[in-house]
């Protein structure tokens, strides 16, 4: 189950809460944020006939459950997993992943951003899909004092990976975008933001 524990400054375990989704599956949360006395977590669940879906809980510091968000992409209706959290300066939340394009079992995934309101309202959800039509996967997500939204993680450019970062608007419109191709397979693992809004992603390369 999707499971989320509370610990105070001493280490002493406060509470623990799970959820599940309604299918068989693992329930599996991976990243989780804090703003404004309000935790949030995101990761995967799995829905019985929906597969494996975005799953973002929003849960009060006494363990109480505010909202709960389930996306399954509604043109594919494949494996969706939420890698990435972050909460922008208006208290909206952005999780960022992974999200398959096809049945087939090769593996193309997306990246795929969504960015809900304070209530859990769904404001806009993005897909990027780089040239190599293969394996492109979000795992970090940052937004500046702008409310800009920075997403990183790994392409595909049809021979190997490369690092990928994208900025978004605070309306899902795509600022820019940019890549690094070290020449090998290179894959973005986290990312970094200093109070100036440059970003510094960081990861790993193929030396040979």
């Amino acid at each position: 189950d999707f499971l989320v524990c509370k610990f105070n400054a001493s280490g002493q375990l406060v509470w623990t809460r799970s959820w599940h989704g309604s299918g068989q599956g693992p329930d599996i949360a991976y990243a989780v944020a804090f703003s404004n006395n309000t935790l949030y977590a995101a990761g995967e669940v799995s829905n019985s006939g929906l597969g494996f879906d975005f799953f973002t809980i929003a849960i009060s510091t006494a363990g109480d459950s505010i909202w709960g968000a389930h996306y399954n992409d509604p043109t594919f209706n494949q494996y969706d997993q939420a890698n990435a959290i972050c909460i922008d300066n208006l208290g909206n939340v952005i999780v960022a992943g992974e999200s398959d394009r096809d049945p087939s079992s090769i593996i193309n995934d997306d990246f795929l951003t969504i960015k809900y309101a304070t209530d859990g309202t769904l404001l806009w959800a993005k897909r990027y899909n780089h040239t190599g039509n293969a394996t492109d996967r979000a795992v970090a997500v940052a937004s500046d004092s702008q409310g800009n939204i920075n997403v990183a993680g790994r392409v595909n450019n049809g021979g190997d990976d490369d690092y990928a970062l994208l900025q978004y608007n605070a309306s899902g419109a795509l600022n820019w975008s940019q890549f690094f191709d070290n020449g090998d397979i290179d894959r973005a693992a986290d990312m970094g933001m200093d109070a100036n809004g440059t970003l510094y992603v960081t990861g790993r390369r193929n030396n040979g």
